[in-house]
């Protein structure tokens, strides 16, 4: 499909629907593959403690540059 999208001239709307199709392999691919799916379910649940410590890590170079001004 993505040689058919890319062979095609112009900017032509009815072969989106091909880009939505190849996004969808990545679904194919989780369903087959159980260790990557194990993996994003491992970096999802990781994303909240990232956010704490990302909003942590600011606020200690925001008080560090305050008292060094």
């Amino acid at each position: 499909m993505s040689y058919v999208d890319a062979l095609m001239p112009g900017n032509n709307k009815n072969l989106k629907i091909l880009k939505a199709f190849r996004t969808m392999r990545i679904f194919k691919i989780l369903k087959k593959w159980k260790a990557l799916g194990v993996l994003i379910d491992a970096l999802a649940n990781s994303l909240v403690p990232i956010k704490n410590l990302a909003i942590l890590m600011t606020t200690y170079i925001f008080v560090g540059a305050l008292m060094c001004k």
